[in-house]
């Protein structure tokens, strides 16, 4: 009877809807492969590393937290007001001009573009010159490529495994001790981190969501180079929209597990995630 009910459900579902129900049993697919060719494949050198990880479990408990992502919105926002709070900023952030009044608590980079160099290596720099007090989150190898490069040698630096990613469905509990969930966003990876340090509320600003669509910047730093043909284009469209449905998937997630998520951000995307409020976070703009 269960079988059937749920072959009548699936039938109602308009073509897009059941495509998005068939893409998260795909990516359900995917997490569980990850996890079980992280059981038999992890070196065991990144096992050992993140077993550090262990303690910074609950750190937090209880606490409330800020993820800034990197969106134009950001130029809009007063975030010297978040300097006493517990702050997570993610790959660019350093070129941010108040970075350092900001004091980040936590910083987080894990694409592979930090760790092949193709960045650059200006802004990692800026880590260590204007965020000193600020403890990294970075994958093994970006780990590897600021040890060869000697960057950021005075910061805490842990080691994280992004090898998952949330969508409706999702129920592993995060272990920052093995991978998590958010290899596609950094933010996501950022989140994770906050889930397993015990966070019971965690704001978001700066995740605008649109910066593919957008003409104008689509960072608060300027443009990323835009899709060079049609192809490349379609393949951005379809990972921006499953990561807008992550979005809501991971409110969800938050809710299963008693986690006040909201975003303080009113140019965002994401409308399913509450939109929140803090004091002096928005800009006196009347002059």
């Amino acid at each position: 009877m269960k079988l059937l009910t749920e072959v009548k459900r699936l039938k109602s579902l308009r073509p897009l809807e059941l495509r998005a129900e068939l893409d998260d049993w795909l990516v359900l697919a995917y997490n569980y492969m990850s996890r079980r060719n992280e059981r038999r494949q992890l070196p065991a050198s990144i096992k050992d590393a993140l077993q550090k990880n262990s303690e910074l479990h609950h750190l937090h408990q209880g606490k409330r937290c800020f993820i800034i992502g990197n969106g134009p919105s950001v130029n809009q926002q007063n975030l010297v007001s978040l300097k006493d709070e517990v702050t997570f900023v993610v790959n660019r952030f350093p070129h941010h001009k108040l970075a350092q009044d900001i004091n980040p608590t936590y910083y987080v980079s894990v694409d592979p573009k930090f760790a092949d160099g193709s960045w650059g290596t200006d802004f990692i720099k800026q880590v260590e010159e204007k965020m000193p007090n600020t403890t990294c989150f970075l994958s093994p190898f970006g780990l590897d490529f600021v040890n060869e490069q000697g960057l950021i040698s005075q910061n805490k630096k842990y080691v994280i495994w992004p090898n998952q990613q949330y969508c409706f469905g999702y129920k592993q509990k995060i272990d920052l001790t093995k991978g998590i969930p958010g290899m596609s966003n950094v933010t996501k990876s950022a989140l994770s981190i906050a889930m397993y340090m015990g966070f019971t509320e965690i704001n978001l600003i700066g995740i605008d969501g649109n910066g593919l669509i957008k003409s104008e910047n689509s960072h608060f730093y300027g443009h990323e180079p835009q899709p060079e043909d049609q192809f490349v284009l379609e393949k951005d469209l379809v990972s921006m929209s499953m990561g807008l449905r992550a979005w809501r998937a991971i409110h969800s997630y938050c809710n299963r597990f008693d986690v006040k998520l909201q975003s303080i951000n009113p140019e965002t995307v994401l409308s399913a995630i509450p939109q929140g409020h803090y004091p002096n976070l928005q800009k006196d703009t009347s002059n």
